[in-house]
């Protein structure tokens, strides 16, 4: 099985065609995780040194933010405005994530 370190750029290529549909959850939510905020920090700092471009601003919260914080960070109107075929691309492609990695994406 894959580390969480190295399904990381997979996932970010996965999602960077529905960067324009993640927005930051409200304060609410971040509030309650900014436990896991001093590990994003820690994941972003540890990427910057190896990468030749900026990862979206959202890549560093894989893997360190629940689900709450990613329900929340979705734009809904944004994916819902997405055409139909990159709709359930994205569904088949989620489903096939969370079959195989569970809980631990």
């Amino acid at each position: 099985a894959m580390h969480a370190s190295e399904l990381r750029p997979l996932l970010e290529l996965l999602l960077q065609p529905l960067n324009a549909c993640i927005k930051r959850p409200p304060p609410d939510v971040a509030r309650v995780a900014t436990a896991a905020s001093a590990a994003a920090a820690e994941v972003a700092a540890s990427d910057a040194a190896v990468r030749p471009l900026p990862p979206p601003w959202w890549a560093c919260h894989l893997g360190t933010q629940g689900f709450d914080w990613w329900l929340a960070s979705v734009d809904v109107d944004s994916v819902a405005a997405l055409p139909a075929k990159a709709r359930l691309a994205l569904l088949n492609s989620l489903e096939d994530l969370l079959t195989h990695l569970g809980h631990q994406l």
